[in-house]
């Protein structure tokens, strides 16, 4: 009987030591799953060669007001002024009388661009962006984490009060092989 308290401590030892060395072995519980999480990386991509437009078709006119330029008549000299001298002038019925601006016919025209990733269509005279649609390839993925496996079976120290083979009730503290009716 001496001996029996150095045995429990030896078994209790050596039960320490087993789980400490096997806890690395364990199942996954619940929450930890297969995921695995890279680190951010942004991709920037430019393109210098543009597509030629995919379609191009007049989208009306457009009337512009043009201010006419008069040059001064020039009084004494005969020379140009070196402040006109890459001015062309024109002469002719319509601005002698009087007209500061006439009326010129620009064509409108609308370019649609497109590739697999966008579509861009631009119109008119003095370019603007009429719309936009960008077709990002975008995949998701999900992970499911495994459910936590139920353990029933298992082997632990155990302390208690009993029924002894002698028929008498006596404390009990040992090893025991048990199954779990409940887990928490």
């Amino acid at each position: 009987m001496k001996q029996l308290p150095w045995i429990l401590v030896g078994l209790l030892s050596a039960a320490l030591l087993f789980s400490l060395f096997f806890r690395g072995c364990a199942s996954p519980q619940s929450g930890q799953g297969d995921t695995v999480w890279l680190p951010v990386r942004v991709d920037t991509i430019r393109d210098t060669a543009v597509a030629p437009p995919v379609s191009e078709r007049p989208a009306g006119t457009d009337t512009a007001r043009l201010p006419v330029y008069r040059p001064q008549k020039l009084s004494g000299s005969a020379s140009i002024p070196d402040s006109i001298a890459d001015t062309v002038t024109v002469v002719s019925d319509s601005l002698s009388t009087g007209k500061d601006s006439v009326d010129v016919i620009i064509p409108l025209t609308e370019k649609e661009y497109r590739t697999d990733d966008y579509r861009i269509v631009i119109s008119g005279y003095r370019p603007q962006l009429v719309s936009a649609e960008f077709y990002r390839r975008t995949q998701t993925g999900v992970v499911n984490a495994p459910a936590p496996k139920k353990k029933r079976w298992g082997i632990g120290l155990s302390a208690g009060y009993g029924i002894g083979l002698s028929g008498k009730t006596e404390p009990f503290l040992g090893v025991t092989l048990n199954y779990n009716l409940l887990q928490w």
